[in-house]
């Protein structure tokens, strides 16, 4: 079950802790940057955008678990390294 989280550097916490080093966790308050959002297609709030060298890799729209997230960022990871 998803539910809201009442303060998301939690969850930003525990991504940054498990991918300390390979992965880089920013959160863009859309409201006050709508050209990035525009730049970037945000329709949604959240979405979660994958990038890798500078490009989009995967985009996740709609609240997702922990798991879910960590599993679309190892599904990312594992295609770089092939």
């Amino acid at each position: 079950m998803v539910r809201a989280v009442p303060d998301a550097r939690a969850d930003r916490g525990v991504c940054r802790q498990q991918y300390a080093g390979t992965v880089q966790v920013v959160k863009l308050n859309v409201d006050d940057n709508p050209s990035i959002a525009l730049r970037y297609c945000v329709q949604a709030i959240p979405t979660l955008i994958l990038f890798r060298d500078g490009e989009e890799r995967d985009r996740l729209i709609g609240a997702r678990s922990k798991e879910a997230i960590a599993r679309t960022i190892d599904a990312q990871m594992g295609a770089a390294s092939n």
